[in-house]
C-alpha cells in the first residue's frame, strides 16, 4: 500500500504547499482523498497519471478539499479522453455541489457531471459502506457547518487508513483512529485556537490515546511547519509505504 502526498497544505498554501491531496495506491485502485484546487497540478508535478484515478473521496465542501474537482474532469474529457467511469464519494449533496463546482468555473462544461462518466455516492455517516473493494466509514466533525464535514475511514487490501478532514477537537477522531495502520490528522496551528481546526497544543495531550501504529499531521500554517515538532509532518511529494 502506498500514500502520495500530492498536498498537505492549508487553504493559503503556506510556505507554498498545495492543498488537501492524498493518493492512495492499492493492489487494484488508485483512490484520491480530497482533491483540493492544486491538485492536477500537484498530480501532473509527480508525473501522476490523473487519467488512473478510480475513486474520489471528498472530506468536505471547501475549495481547498474539493476545489480541484473540475480540473480533473476537464482534463479526464479533454486532456486524456478518459470513457472510465469514476466513483466520487462524499457527504450529502455531493452532486448537486460538484455540478455548482463545474458550471460556476467551466460554464458548459456541466454535461459532464452525469451518471454515465460518474457514480455519485453519498456518505452513510457513522456505518461502513462498500465501495467496490474499499470499505469506507465516515464520521461528522467539528468545521463549517455549511461544509457538511466529515472524517473517514478506508479500509482496502487488510489495511485501514483514516483522515480527520478539517474538525476543531472532537472525540470523534478516536473512532476514526481506532485500529487504524496511518491516521492523517489535521493541525492548522502551532498555538492558537481557531475555531473549527485544531492547534498542536490542543492536539498533543490526546496523541497517545489514539489505537493507530502511526499519526502524521496534514493541513499545516507557517507556524506549524517552521516549528518542526516531534510529531511527524507530512510534506507535498511525501511517499509512505504500509
Amino acid at each position: 500500500m502506498k500514500l502520495t502526498i500530492i498536498g498537505c497544505g492549508d487553504a493559503f498554501s503556506s510556505e507554498g504547499r498545495r492543498n488537501t491531496c492524498f493518493l492512495l495506491k492499492t493492489k487494484s485502485k488508485s483512490i484520491l482523498m480530497d482533491v483540493g484546487a492544486t491538485s492536477l497540478h500537484g498530480l501532473k508535478a509527480l508525473n501522476i497519471d490523473p487519467s488512473a484515478i478510480d475513486i474520489v473521496v471528498i472530506s468536505h465542501f471547501h475549495g481547498d478539499h474539493f476545489g480541484g474537482i473540475p480540473f480533473l474532469i476537464i482534463n479526464r474529457k479533454y486532456n486524456n479522453g478518459v470513457v472510465k467511469k469514476l466513483i466520487i464519494a462524499g457527504p450529502e449533496g455531493v452532486k448537486g455541489r460538484i455540478f455548482e463546482l463545474q458550471r460556476n468555473m467551466y460554464p458548459g462544461t456541466e454535461d459532464l457531471i452525469n451518471d454515465e462518466l460518474i457514480n455519485f455516492i453519498e456518505f452513510d455517516s457513522e456505518n461502513y459502506q462498500q465501495i467496490e473493494e474499499l470499505q469506507l466509514f465516515t464520521t461528522k466533525v467539528i468545521h463549517s457547518a455549511p461544509s457538511n464535514p466529515h472524517g473517514y475511514k478506508l479500509k482496502i487490501d487488510g489495511k485501514t487508513i483514516a483522515y480527520s478532514g478539517d474538525t476543531e477537537w472532537t472525540e470523534n477522531l478516536y473512532k476514526l483512529a481506532n485500529e487504524t495502520d496511518l491516521f492523517i490528522c489535521e493541525c492548522n496551528d502551532l498555538k492558537y485556537e481557531v475555531p473549527g481546526h485544531l492547534s498542536y497544543d490542543i492536539l498533543l495531550p490526546y496523541l497517545e490515546n489514539f489505537n493507530t501504529k502511526r499519526v502524521v499531521l496534514t493541513h499545516m500554517g507557517s507556524d506549524m511547519i517552521r516549528a518542526k515538532p516531534e510529531v511527524e509532518l507530512l510534506s507535498d511529494g511525501m511517499i509512505i509505504e504500509f
